[in-house]
């Protein structure tokens, strides 16, 4: 579902939470707004920048 929104760039899906990476040009507050017009049990929500290791693998995997 997720997965699906106009926003989103990818999922990585945890047995207990889920880490949402946003395209460009999308700020967290646009992803909370869709879901929370979706009614989903949300428990908490947080926004946080990429880590290095997340920007160095995003790095050497499009060269």
């Amino acid at each position: 579902m997720i997965e699906n929104m106009p926003q989103v760039e990818s999922v990585n899906s945890y047995s207990n939470h889920s880490e949402v990476t946003l395209k460009k040009g999308y700020q967290a507050k646009d992803l909370f707004k869709e879901l929370a017009e979706l009614e989903l049990d949300i428990n908490y929500f947080k926004a946080t920048d990429a880590s290095l290791n997340d920007i160095f693998i995003k790095v050497v995997e499009n060269g």
